[in-house]
């Protein structure tokens, strides 16, 4: 069960919703002062400090969230083709956010936005050539 909610659900639907509840929490208004909190330094050997932000973990997340996804989208299983059409969705979804809602017209929206165009292209590409090879069709090139 828990398998094939994961192999269905998009990464990135995951982290549009926890984008989602911290502009809730902290309100329109209060988000852009939230992303820019800093959560830890690190002083480095060259003398620099690495500074990582709550807005960071956003942006790892995704990044992680679109390998995921990628890697799912090798799969030819049933469950591929409902995680594209759910990718689909949560791409649209995502515009819609963006353009309309407030707390989500920020850069790192934006990149979470971008993720999900990325997620969409990839994943269908990928299920095709997948697919293409499995059944022996010549590639064209």
């Amino acid at each position: 069960m828990f398998v094939r909610a994961f192999n269905t659900i998009p990464f990135t639907a995951i982290v549009i919703l926890a984008y989602a509840i911290t502009v809730f929490v902290a309100g329109a208004d209060g988000f852009s002062g939230t992303l820019g909190t800093n959560l830890f330094s690190v002083e480095m050997l060259s003398g620099d400090t690495l500074s990582i932000k709550f807005e960071d973990l956003f942006i790892l997340f995704v990044v992680i969230g679109l390998f995921v996804e990628i890697v799912k989208a090798t799969s030819t299983k049933e469950d591929s083709i409902a995680n594209h059409g759910f990718s689909t969705v949560v791409m649209i979804a995502s515009l819609i956010l963006f353009l309309v809602a407030p707390g989500f017209s920020t850069s790192v929206f934006f990149f979470v936005f971008i993720s999900t165009i990325i997620d969409v292209i990839a994943g269908y590409t990928i299920t095709i050539i997948t697919a293409r090879r499995d059944i022996g069709l010549p590639s064209g090139g």
